[in-house]
């Protein structure tokens, strides 16, 4: 068993070390009023989703060509959103970066929305501590204090009140 377990670990570490470092460039992106906070790749394969600081929009890059596809307006966040997207790239969930540093005692209530990347609607806006949305994209968790509530996305509606004693401020789907 120590034998395997150490090929396994030899394989691991061959694979983890393949790179095709002739692939990697630096990319200048469009400018923008804010730093960049968040990106994330879309299922697509060819298109990232950017985040900014400043209350600055979202951007829709193709990487095909490195053009602004589309700039969504964004929520004032001054440190920016984090983002997601479902698994087929229809719904993305943006949410603001709570400031830890201004010697809060207890986890805030953040702006979310959740937005349709190719038209820039936004579908639903709340606040919550934290919240995740499906692989799907139907629904979407929202933490606040002990409740967990799954809520429907197309709609807003609230399908499920979940109480979980003790759950602070973070969730995954």
């Amino acid at each position: 068993a120590p034998f395997a377990a150490l090929g396994f670990l030899a394989v691991l570490s061959t694979k983890a070390q393949i790179v095709n470092e002739d692939a990697l460039r630096k990319v200048e992106l469009p400018a923008s009023d804010g730093l960049i906070s968040c990106l994330v790749a879309m299922p697509d394969g060819h298109t990232i989703l950017i985040g900014y600081t400043k209350g600055a929009p979202l951007r829709t890059i193709d990487t095909s060509g490195w053009n602004v596809v589309r700039t969504i307006p964004a929520a004032s966040w001054p440190d920016g959103p984090r983002l997601e997207v479902s698994a087929d790239g229809r719904i993305a969930h943006a949410f603001a970066q709570p400031r830890f540093a201004d010697g809060r005692k207890d986890d805030p209530r953040v702006a979310h929305a959740l937005i349709d990347p190719a038209s820039g609607k936004t579908l639903l806006d709340f606040r919550a501590k934290d919240a995740a949305l499906s692989r799907d994209g139907l629904t979407v968790a929202q933490l606040n204090d002990e409740e967990l509530r799954i809520v429907q996305v197309s709609d807003g509606t609230v399908l499920n009140t979940i109480r979980v004693a003790g759950a602070t401020n973070a969730l995954a789907y």
